[in-house]
C-alpha cells in the first residue's frame, strides 16, 4: 500500500468522527439540548454493557486470509501488500479476534482475488498490471488451505470459497467441490471479474447453481481495468471501490438477475459503497420522509436491496450506519473489520461510541455483532458451540 494510500486510511476515522460530530449537532441539536442531564449520562454510559473482549460470539463477515499461491504469485510480480503480510497466520488473526469477542470470522482472499488475466487495480499493483495466471489452480489452493485453517481451529473460521471465474464450467466444478467436499460456507467473489459484473449473462449457469443451493455470496470490491488510476495520486480505495460495489449490485438487479434467482443470498462489503446516493435508487426515496415511509408504489429496487446484508468495514461512522438504518433497516447490517487490514477492536469501539451519543441501541449493536448473521445463516450456531 503506498504511503500515501496509507495516510488516507490512517486518518479516516479522525475525518469520519469530524462528519459525526457536525452531522449529529446539526441534526439533534434540538433534541439533545432539551434532554434531563441523567438521561445523557446514561446515554453516556449505556456502551459500557458492550464487552470489548471475551467470548462474546461475535461473527465478522469480511476478514481476510493469505492462501499459498496467492500470496506467492502477488509477491512475485510485486503486486502483494507486503506490510500486512509479512507475518500473517491464523493463530495471529486469532488474537485480534480475541480482543474484540469475535468467535468466528468468515474469511476470504482479498483484492485482486484471483483472476489477473484482463489487467487489475489492487492497491500495490503497478498501472496496467496483467498476469496469465492459473485461476483453476489457484482457487483450489486458496479452498483447500481455507478448509484446514477452518480443521485447524474448530469454531474461529468460516471461509467463502473462492471461485475461477470467468472459467464457467471450472466454476461449477469448484462449487461442488467447495461446497460438497470441503463443507465452506458460502462464496467470495470481486465486485468485478475482469471487465465483467455478477449480472453478465455469461456467468448465468455459476448463479443458477448458487440459487439452486441457496448459497451465500460475499462480494469484496476491486478497481476494474476500465478505471484504474483516473486521477492522478488516487489510489483504487479513495473512489473506484465504492463504485465497483454499486456497479456490481446495479448489474445484478438490472440484469434481471436477481429477480429470477431469489435464493442467492448477497453480503456487500463497505456499507453497499456508494449505491445509496445513485440514480439508480434515489429515484425510489420520494421527495419527502413522509412519501419514502409510505411510498404511493412499492419501490422495486429497495425492495431487493433491503433483502441483501451490508458489512462495516470502513464504515463504522454515524452517517453511514445511519444511512443504512434508515434506508434497509439495521437487520441487514453485519460486522466486517477487514483484518488482517483492520483491527476488529475498533470496530467494536466505534460501536460503542454509537450507544454512547444514541445513535444505537445496546440491541442494535448486538444484532450488527452478532445475531443478525445468526439469523441469516443459523449453520453458524455450530460454530458457536465449538470447543
Amino acid at each position: 500500500m503506498s504511503h500515501l494510500v496509507q495516510s488516507l486510511l490512517s486518518s479516516r476515522r479522525q475525518f469520519l468522527a469530524g462528519i459525526t460530530a457536525v452531522g449529529a449537532a446539526a441534526a439533534c441539536a434540538c433534541t439533545r439540548n432539551d434532554a434531563p442531564a441523567e438521561s445523557a449520562t446514561a446515554a453516556q454510559n449505556a456502551g459500557d454493557q458492550i464487552p470489548e473482549a471475551g467470548n462474546q460470539g461475535r461473527i465478522c463477515v469480511h476478514h481476510h486470509y493469505g492462501p499459498p499461491m496467492w500470496m506467492k504469485v502477488l509477491a512475485e510480480a510485486d503486486a502483494l501488500n507486503v506490510e500486512p503480510w509479512k507475518d500473517w497466520t491464523p493463530a495471529k488473526a486469532i488474537e485480534s479476534m480475541d480482543k474484540a469477542g469475535v468467535r468466528t470470522s468468515i474469511s476470504s482472499i482479498t483484492v485482486p482475488g484471483i483472476y489477473f488475466w484482463e489487467g487489475f487495480g489492487n492497491q500495490q499493483a503497478p498501472p496496467g498490471a496483467k498476469l496469465k495466471n492459473d485461476v483453476v489452480a489457484m482457487a483450489r489452493d486458496a479452498n483447500e488451505y481455507g478448509a484446514k485453517m477452518k480443521a485447524d481451529y474448530p469454531g474461529r473460521f468460516g471461509i467463502w470459497a473462492s471461485l475461477p471465474l470467468p472459467l464457467v464450467d471450472e466454476s461449477l466444478k469448484e462449487i461442488e467441490y467447495a461446497l460438497d467436499t470441503l463443507k465452506l460456507d458460502g462464496i467470495g467473489l470481486t465486485t468485478s471479474i475482469g471487465t465483467k459484473y455478477v449480472g453478465d449473462a455469461s456467468f448465468s449457469p455459476v448463479f443458477e447453481e448458487l440459487n439452486r443451493r441457496k448459497t451465500v455470496v460475499y462480494t469484496h470490491p476491486g478497481a476494474a481495468p476500465c478505471c484504474l488510476y483516473l486521477i492522478p495520486r488516487v489510489g483504487p480505495t479513495t473512489l473506484e471501490y465504492s463504485q465497483d460495489t454499486a456497479r456490481t449490485i446495479v448489474s445484478w438487479i438490472q440484469s434481471g438477475q436477481a429477480a429470477k434467482l431469489p435464493d442467492v443470498g448477497w453480503i456487500f462489503s463497505h456499507h453497499g459503497g456508494d449505491i445509496w446516493s445513485q440514480r439508480f435508487v434515489n429515484g425510489e426515496y420520494g421527495t419527502s420522509r413522509k412519501e419514502f415511509e409510505n411510498p404511493s408504489k412499492p419501490p422495486e429496487r429497495l425492495s431487493l436491496l433491503r433483502k441483501y446484508y451490508y458489512d462495516i468495514a470502513a464504515s463504522d461512522n454515524w452517517f453511514m450506519i445511519q444511512t443504512l438504518k434508515q434506508v434497509v433497516g439495521l437487520s441487514q447490517v453485519v460486522l466486517g473489520d477487514d483484518n488482517p487490514y483492520g483491527e476488529p477492536l475498533d470496530y467494536v469501539k466505534s460501536l460503542k461510541e454509537l450507544v454512547n451519543d444514541g445513535s444505537l441501541t445496546v440491541e442494535e449493536v448486538n444484532a450488527i455483532l452478532r445475531d443478525n448473521m445468526l439469523r441469516f445463516m443459523p449453520q453458524l450456531k455450530a460454530y458457536q458451540a465449538t470447543t
